[in-house]
């Protein structure tokens, strides 16, 4: 027994070093809030509205689509067609924009692609500092 302590105790050892030698940083931790999250299903746009925002917590927005319906959608920031993406029936799609330093509301809206076709949606919308 007396030989089998000095040898535990270095495997022990051998074990904790790797440990001892890592820093914690939290410089470049993601930190992310969920903002509002949902489901529509309507033949009209859908606009996702959110409170004021500041750069302050977190630089970008960040609108997550599942397309449950069976015609793609289209999401758009403030109207911006030329920034729009395409989700088909069954994906997901994203958006995301920059949120000012300056506090303002920050719209998004989700299409159907074709007028009139059903939009079955589940969203998420998230501030998050990258």
């Amino acid at each position: 027994m007396k030989r089998l302590f000095p040898l535990l105790s270095l495997l022990a050892a051998l074990l904790l070093l790797p440990a001892c030698g890592q820093a914690e940083t939290t410089d470049n931790v993601l930190q992310s809030t969920e903002l509002m999250a949902g489901s529509h299903q309507t033949t009209q746009s859908v606009t996702l509205t959110t409170e004021k925002l500041s750069s302050k917590d977190g630089t970008v927005l960040t609108l997550s689509v599942e397309n449950r319906g069976e015609s793609p959608v289209l999401l758009t920031a403030d109207l911006d067609f030329d920034r729009k993406v395409t989700v088909a029936p069954g994906q997901t799609g994203v958006l995301t924009q920059k949120v000012s330093g300056v506090p303002k509301t920050y719209p998004f809206e989700v299409h159907a692609e074709e007028a009139g076709s059903l939009v079955d949606v589940v969203y998420a919308v998230t501030q998050s500092t990258t």
